[in-house]
């Protein structure tokens, strides 16, 4: 049976999902906060994790989502497959709500790139007449490894956050994020942020193949 507390996980869940799907936010702890004021509810109330909030985000967008999603979808893979052969140079992947399909159509595609030199992107992009606007993105990795000794430790999630290189554009109707990474990298994915899992990342065949299935 049902607690309290599991209710009101849900509630938020729920509310969260839908923002995220109405007001085009991308952000689960933006989502949940919305939620909360949303919802009349205190800071301290039981909240749903990233992972519930992301089956609620599914079952809404199969209930509600637009008649033209699907195709959005395939667009956005292929605006994605366009940018990774520009940057094919770079071993491009695919990460995130495009690649598995969650994504709204004002979602960034994010794509993680490798080179110990994250200018050489820079170059690219110039190459290619594309302005960007260089961030920094934050990602979350298991609590060890290379990364102890520079990265900004959270004992309690046993997780530390590192800071890359993102270099964010805009190119026809699509945002593009490519978060540029060391060679040695390229087998150790950060965490994703829905199920705390390595994530998962798809090459440029891949990505084809997924296209081929609609």
């Amino acid at each position: 049976m049902p607690t309290h507390h599991s209710n009101i996980r849900k509630q938020v869940a729920e509310e969260a999902a839908r923002i995220m799907a109405q007001e085009y936010v991308d952000d689960f702890r933006l989502a949940k906060q919305k939620a909360l004021h949303r919802l009349g509810l205190s800071e301290h109330s039981p909240m749903p994790s990233n992972a519930e909030i992301h089956e609620a985000l599914s079952i809404y967008q199969d209930l509600f989502a637009p008649e033209n999603q699907a195709e959005e979808l395939v667009e956005q893979r292929k605006a994605a497959l366009n940018a990774m052969q520009i940057c094919r140079d770079f071993n491009p992947h695919l990460v995130g709500a495009v690649l598995d399909g969650s994504a709204q159509h004002h979602y960034e595609i994010q794509l993680h790139l490798f080179n110990d030199d994250p200018e050489s992107i820079a170059m690219c992009l110039i190459e290619h007449s594309i302005p960007y606007r260089l961030t920094q993105q934050n990602y979350r990795y298991p609590y060890k490894g290379k990364y102890k000794d520079k990265a900004h430790k959270d004992k309690k999630s046993h997780s530390q956050y590192i800071e890359i290189p993102c270099y964010r554009f805009v190119a026809g109707e699509s945002k593009f994020a490519l978060s540029v990474f060391p060679h040695a990298d390229r087998h150790q994915a950060p965490l994703d942020s829905v199920d705390g899992k390595p994530m998962q990342r798809a090459n440029a065949d891949s990505v084809k193949a997924l296209l081929s299935l609609v």
